[in-house]
């Protein structure tokens, strides 16, 4: 079971990181499963160009829209974020990318905050979570789905708050212009993909960043084009959302990445390797089998 709310906040920018975050009980536990997802995605510029990249749009950090102050989006850190993007000559083997593809609530339930940090697309894409028995999981994608933020509906800075009970897992899904007619279903969950039977290897739609505010979530809402090898443009800012929890606005906990990993041959062209070991493992690279 789950429950979900939305509001509008105008955050201010040191106020981001607590803000977005609403109280959990100290108990409760949240476990982070990458499902042995072993790619990192490269990320492309879109058609809008370079200044509405990815890059670009984190390096401008998050932005107040009624004071404008900003707050630097980096690593936990404070080191600059790697995201793979290829124009930028960044490896996606070395990125921040977390390959986290869903998250097991255990013990007691967790509240979450999710905010609508910006998007550039032409579609009115519905972005939601959906939630299954942790103990029962399901082979077809998910029809427990509860839409939380729509592009060209809500505004930058709106918060959507929601509650996963004990014993549930939660994942993500973005219904491509869903707010009129649906061009297609993506899920954090790769294996749900439709487009994965075009593509012949497990999709990956969204790619989750460990920042200095917490997770950051970032969508692309097109499916795989076999002509040119990239899902869509792959440029993975149709939606672009942030992600906090736990009690006082801490983040899910994550492990940090080994330093210096070692690079390996990918298996599928186009796309760079990478892997995270799941419920507080550390990430290694390494190519899937």
């Amino acid at each position: 079971m789950s429950r979900a709310s939305q509001t509008r906040h105008w955050l201010t920018g040191a106020a981001f990181a607590t803000a977005c975050a609403t109280m959990t009980p100290a108990n409760a536990a949240v476990i982070v499963d990458a499902m042995g997802d072993t790619y990192a995605q490269p990320v492309h510029a879109g058609w809008d160009g370079r200044s509405n990249d990815l890059i670009s749009i984190l390096n401008r950090g998050w932005t107040d829209p009624v004071t404008q102050q900003v707050t630097p989006l980096t690593r936990p850190d404070g080191s600059p974020l790697v995201i793979g993007d290829v124009l930028l000559g960044q490896n996606p083997i070395t990125s921040d990318q977390t390959s986290i593809q869903r998250f097991h609530v255990t013990e007691s339930p967790a509240t979450f905050t999710l905010t609508y940090f910006e998007g550039h697309a032409g579609y009115s894409n519905t972005f939601g979570f959906y939630t299954y028995d942790t103990l029962n999981e399901p082979s077809a994608p998910p029809t427990n789905r509860t839409g939380l933020l729509t592009h060209h509906v809500n505004a930058q800075g709106t918060q959507a708050t929601f509650t996963i009970d004990a014993g549930q897992t939660f994942g993500f899904y973005l219904d491509a212009d869903g707010h009129k007619n649906s061009k297609g279903l993506y899920f954090s969950e790769n294996r749900f993909n439709s487009d994965n039977t075009v593509a012949g290897f497990a999709t990956d739609h969204f790619l989750i960043l460990e920042t200095n505010v917490g997770l950051l979530l970032a969508v692309e809402d097109l499916p795989y084009n076999p002509s040119t090898g990239l899902m869509g443009d792959q440029d993975y800012n149709d939606m672009i959302l942030g992600l906090l929890t736990l009690s006082g606005g801490t983040p899910i906990p994550i492990d940090p990445p080994p330093t210096n990993p070692v690079p390996e041959p990918a298996s599928v062209a186009l796309l760079a390797i990478g892997t995270y070991l799941i419920a507080g493992g550390r990430r290694s690279r390494k190519p899937r089998k």
